[in-house]
């Protein structure tokens, strides 16, 4: 194998294992959360960005007086902090919440999103309900590396590049 060929498949297998970690920091984060839920949950919605410069959105207006701290940085403090916003009580819990995968931090609550809307029809299977057909667009949207969501029943869902990740819902 010559060096460049070495060079090549060295730095495909370091894009895996960033890629891999990327993942199973999403998928461990949204299982912490999930194991925390407060009795009256009604869903989450968290995006996992590696820049934000493509995706449209604009942060909510919480009246709270309550002290979240963001940026929330690993899986630890950050899952803490989901699991306290998403209570119906808390103001936070609506929007979306974003997460910076490259750094591993919570970084903003509450966001409204306004995904650019595809020019041609979705391909793939249709999505019910605004939340899932919002973290089907903004997955789309570059700079995104995916979007989460936690439903109401307990279950996660993960969308990437437009498309539910393979295995559907999680629970």
């Amino acid at each position: 194998m010559s060096l460049a060929m070495g060079n090549w498949a060295a730095a495909r297998g370091d894009r895996k294992r960033v890629e891999d970690s990327k993942q199973a920091f999403a998928w461990s984060l949204l299982s912490a959360v999930s194991r925390k839920l407060p009795a009256d949950f009604a869903g989450l919605g968290v995006v996992f960005y590696e820049q934000l410069d493509a995706l449209p959105f604009l942060g909510l207006h919480v009246p709270s007086d309550a002290d979240i701290p963001v940026p929330a940085t690993g899986l630890a403090q950050a899952a803490e902090v989901l699991s306290r916003i998403s209570s119906l009580s808390s103001g936070w819990h609506d929007g979306f919440h974003f997460v910076d995968v490259k750094h591993q931090a919570l970084t903003h609550l509450s966001q409204f999103l306004s995904p650019p809307l595809p020019a041609a029809p979705l391909d793939g299977p249709a999505v019910g309900g605004a939340r899932h057909m919002t973290a089907v667009l903004a997955s789309r949207v570059p700079g995104i590396w995916g979007v989460g969501i936690l439903t109401h029943r307990n279950e996660i869902v993960f969308f990437r590049h437009g498309h539910q990740t393979p295995g559907g819902i999680i629970p």
